[in-house]
């Protein structure tokens, strides 16, 4: 597990020394325009010194261990009501010409609390300000996102074995959910 984690920050540190590359060679270029190799050796490598601390800085910052989008880490109090999911005749109409579209938003319905607890990967936290999955199917962002629709089902399959919010959380943020074929989905529910 700790090989993976660092397999992984190292990865991201590469991803970063990358953007970082193209602003290293414009400063080379310049410093090769001055023609003055001493001034180069002087300024060049302080300036490459730098680059290198601040790629490494950026990397420890921007892990995947930390970039998880938001969620809440326990169910809403019981007195607590939550903003309702789409339902009935809201779930007809141009955004909602596929079968699993509708299907999905009526399995969150049965599962809230559990929508509630969960993190969306297609990063409408940032995009849209959303505060978890459970957001994604407040209006018609899940309808339109198919990332919001397979961790929609996703939850929904493993609430249904059983599974509690914070295993189902956990497999959410392994990428489990992207296994779910959405098509599948729609054939499956007629057999159920």
């Amino acid at each position: 597990m700790l090989r993976c984690k660092l397999d992984i920050v190292l990865i991201r540190a590469y991803q970063v020394s990358v953007r970082y590359y193209t602003v290293l060679e414009k400063i080379v270029v310049q410093f090769m325009k001055q023609g003055d190799s001493t001034t180069m050796k002087i300024r060049f490598w302080p300036t490459l010194a730098v680059a290198l601390i601040c790629v490494g800085a950026n990397a420890q910052w921007t892990g995947p261990d930390t970039d998880i989008p938001a969620f809440h880490t326990t169910a809403p109090a019981r007195s607590a009501t939550l903003p309702p999911i789409l339902h009935g005749k809201q779930l007809t109409g141009p955004n909602f010409q596929l079968p699993w579209q509708a299907k999905v938003y009526q399995d969150a319905a049965k599962i809230p609390t559990v929508l509630y607890q969960l993190p969306c990967y297609c990063r409408c936290d940032r995009a849209l300000g959303h505060q978890s999955l459970h957001s994604c199917f407040e209006d018609l962002h899940g309808a339109e996102c198919s990332t919001c629709a397979k961790e929609g089902f996703y939850a929904y399959r493993m609430t249904r074995k059983g599974w509690t919010a914070k295993q189902i959380r956990a497999g959410i943020e392994r990428g489990d959910w992207k296994v779910i074929d959405l098509n599948a989905e729609a054939k499956s529910m007629k057999h159920s």
